[in-house]
């Protein structure tokens, strides 16, 4: 071999190749050299390692075999190096490995690399949406209405090399259930109330998640309604045909209904204006006193009734919100009497209004002119024995005056009972006898000797 700067140039004076040719002590054949780093361990998660690649100067090599996906920073040179292997992130659970190959000139070398196998790293379980609808305020129980997690993976831990899991975790409430309750409010008003913390967390692929919490509210309990009615009693109550003075009893009621479905009682606050109406020209309102919580007393009166017919008013009492009742107001039909006559001839009968009592007196006179003390005298010539005498007034037969008021009674003669009252000391010395008779007040007055 013949050296020439950096050229070797080989001269072989053989047919074979020698094993070795000297100059001198100096050996000129061959003088390669090739070594190479033994062996290379990579990470799952991958990585660069050093590969030195020792020759002479000037001499060449080259390397191959990198396992699929690998790299090298230099695959080929000329002297002495250090080449940087890189292996990608091992994102199998099975090692790799193999064998790199460096050759120089007609050495060769070999570098065995292996890597391990990968793994998953599950990272903390987070809750990314966690919440409750509002229990109404009926009551009620609710579970959740959003929930959602997840939990990050890599391989080996190397960002970005795996992915993210939404499903298969193990959900744990801090009551077990995850359901919440709470009662019916009822009357009672109060905004939309926290009723309980809920805390949770999820647990995936052995891995304790991170707690997250929400409060769960109670929906607002509020008059969202109210009914209004009026009702009045006293209806029996007119006014007589004389005139005079008649109530009605109006009570006026406020229902509110609340969210919770609940019927609320009237309170002070929503207690109802109340106004009354008619078209009259001869009934008016004397009064309004309000005598409770939505309770009032309606005073009306009349002056006496100019004929004989009855007459009426319509009264609308009308509250807040428009409800309204009515009511109708009467004034008496004057009414007539008739009093059979039966008795003895001779003497006479009277009957006249007493104004001091609004009562009706019938007493006996001795005769034509007798001793009245005002009035008509009807004397027994002029009325004969069974006919009748009628008469028209506001005063029923029922209200006579005297010891005669024991017949006021219009239940006994209604059931046809007799009624017998003696000593009209009003009048002197006389009976009085009342009995039915043909349904109606038979009176017979006898006359004593004085």
């Amino acid at each position: 071999m013949i050296l020439t700067r950096n050229t070797k140039i080989k001269l072989f004076t053989s047919a074979t190749k020698p094993k070795a040719a000297y100059m001198g002590t100096v050996k000129v054949y061959p003088n390669s050299s090739l070594a190479v780093t033994a062996s290379l361990a990579f990470a799952a998660a991958g990585g660069s390692l050093s590969l030195a690649i020792q020759v002479e100067d000037g001499q060449s090599w080259s390397l191959s075999g990198l396992p699929s996906g690998w790299s090298a920073s230099s695959t080929s040179g000329t002297g002495s190096a250090s080449v940087t292997i890189t292996a990608p992130n091992n994102t199998t659970t099975a090692g790799k490995g193999g064998t790199i190959t460096v050759i120089s000139e007609d050495l060769s070398a070999a570098c065995v690399v292996s890597q391990a196998a990968g793994a998953i790293v599950y990272e903390t379980p987070i809750v990314t949406a966690f919440g409750y609808p509002d229990i109404p305020a009926a009551g009620g129980t609710v579970a959740p209405n959003v929930y959602a997690y997840q939990q990050t993976y890599t391989w080996n831990g190397v960002p970005g090399s795996g992915g993210v899991l939404t499903t298969g975790g193990t959900i744990y409430y801090s009551n077990t259930s995850g359901l919440v309750s709470a009662g019916n409010l009822g009357t009672t008003i109060q905004g939309r109330t926290a009723v309980y913390q809920m805390i949770t967390r999820v647990d995936m692929n052995g891995v304790t998640g991170q707690n997250a919490s929400c409060y769960v509210y109670q929906a607002e309990n509020a008059v969202v309604s109210k009914r209004f009615d009026v009702s009045v009693t006293g209806h029996g109550n007119d006014i007589p045909h004389a005139g005079g003075v008649a109530y009605r009893y109006v009570t006026t009621y406020v229902t509110p209904t609340y969210s919770s479905g609940a019927k609320g009682a009237m309170v002070l606050s929503d207690e109802p204006t109340v106004t009354d109406s008619f078209s009259s020209s001869w009934l008016l309102r004397n009064s309004m006193v309000k005598t409770g919580l939505g309770s009032y007393t309606y005073s009306y009166s009349a002056s006496a009734a100019p004929g004989n017919a009855a007459r009426s008013v319509t009264i609308t009492y009308t509250v807040t919100g428009g409800e309204r009742t009515v009511t109708t107001m009467t004034q008496a039909a004057l009414q007539v009497y008739k009093l059979n006559i039966a008795g003895s001839s001779g003497g006479g009968l009277q009957f006249n209004q007493w104004a001091t009592f609004g009562q009706f007196k019938v007493y006996y006179g001795a005769g034509s002119g007798g001793p009245w003390l005002g009035g008509t005298t009807v004397n027994w010539s002029s009325v004969a024995q069974g006919t009748s005498v009628s008469w028209t007034g506001d005063y029923p037969y029922t209200r006579l005056q005297g010891d005669c008021n024991s017949m006021a009674d219009a239940a006994i003669m209604a059931s046809g009972g007799s009624v017998v009252s003696g000593g009209m000391t009003s009048m002197g010395q006389m009976d009085c006898v009342v009995r039915l008779n043909d349904n109606e007040v038979g009176i017979m007055i006898e006359p004593r000797p004085r």
